[in-house]
């Protein structure tokens, strides 16, 4: 079975950036596709002509959720995120990994949205509810203190167990100079 970013090739390839803008308007500034009329050339059928156009031609594109809370829609039998698709059209290339600066995933506007590496992505994501210390990139160390990790960014630092606000106050400051959005954690922070 092909791995993720071989599949993302594939229907990058299959659908061109040339292809989305004959599709698809952008609106940029509220971060939503809409549905372009379609020519007869563009479709299967005389049916399919009709039925496409008085359903959806005008109409809000990529309004179903994923699981995960991502808008997504199909293009010619290929599923998209809406914020890949949206950012293609604006920068006319497809992007590799995508952050939402506010980490809202329905947040699609343009100036929500940045090409990151891998890395960058997960220092900007939630908390995971699992998380020992329930704080994005702070970490129990040794039983006896805790641990400050933006690997993104090269900065570790160790804290004594009693100095959780400043390991938070630490990391904000870190990630604020480093243009991340404040961290979002997954609870109130608790050492164990």
């Amino acid at each position: 079975m092909a791995n993720k970013k071989e599949q993302q090739a594939r229907k990058q390839a299959a659908i061109t950036v040339e292809r989305l803008h004959l599709l698809l308007e952008a609106d940029f500034d509220n971060g939503k596709l809409y549905w372009k009329f379609r020519p007869r050339e563009h479709c299967k059928s005389d049916r399919h002509f009709h039925q496409f156009n008085s359903r959806c031609a005008g109409q809000e594109a990529f309004t179903s959720f994923q699981t995960a809370g991502y808008p997504f829609g199909t293009i010619e039998g290929h599923y998209f995120t809406a914020h890949r698709v949206l950012f293609a059209m604006y920068h006319n290339r497809w992007p590799g990994e995508i952050d939402h600066i506010d980490g809202d995933r329905t947040n699609n506007r343009i100036t929500n949205l940045r090409e990151v590496t891998r890395s960058e992505n997960m220092t900007n994501r939630k908390a995971f509810a699992s998380s020992k210390t329930g704080l994005l990139n702070i970490h129990p160390y040794n039983n006896n203190g805790i641990y400050v990790c933006l690997a993104a960014l090269g900065v570790k630092r160790v804290f004594g167990a009693n100095q959780i606000e400043e390991a938070v106050e630490f990391r904000d400051k870190v990630r604020a100079e480093n243009g991340y959005s404040p961290a979002r954690d997954a609870k109130k922070p608790t050492i164990h």
